[in-house]
């Protein structure tokens, strides 16, 4: 099993990568044609990959479903191409805690024109914060009356 890890964290950079140049257009293209959102060049979101009980600390690894796992973030083109992944925390942690731990956090914390360089972003559940790189689904906590949706 550690062989297949390792192997396949050998061969991820050639297979996972962010889009860049041409490519990027080519993204946004992809997101145009299923939706109506412009400048969209990934979708994000969290899962869990099922794992035996660890003999340290199981319960950390307890998702809400009572199930052990750890927890696996990526990033995703139209084409359900992965361009970005982030594993390794417990099933527990909330995918805002892992998106604000993860290395794409960090990348582009120090270089958001590097990732998003004409002010793309990516589309996230409600778990996700709003932020000029990242849209999220607007959140109805009942307090709206029937004119904040007139406009």
């Amino acid at each position: 099993m550690r062989r297949v890890v390792a192997a396949l964290n050998n061969l991820a950079d050639r297979f996972i990568k962010w889009p860049i140049d041409d490519q990027l257009n080519e993204v946004k293209h992809g997101f145009s044609r299923i939706g109506s959102l412009p400048d969209v060049i990934g979708a994000i979101d969290g899962c869990h990959i099922p794992i035996p009980a660890p003999t340290v600390h199981p319960i950390f690894y307890r998702t809400r479903k009572k199930e052990c796992a750890i927890s696996l973030q990526a990033v995703c083109d139209a084409n359900l191409k992965f361009t970005d992944c982030f594993v390794g925390f417990a099933g527990s942690v909330h995918d805002a805690r892992i998106f604000r731990n993860s290395d794409l956090w960090y990348a582009v914390t120090a270089n958001e024109n590097a990732f998003f360089p004409n002010n793309e972003f990516i589309i996230g559940d409600k778990a996700y914060p709003v932020l000029p790189w990242c849209l999220t689904p607007y959140i109805n906590r009942g307090n709206l009356t029937e004119e904040d949706f007139d406009g």
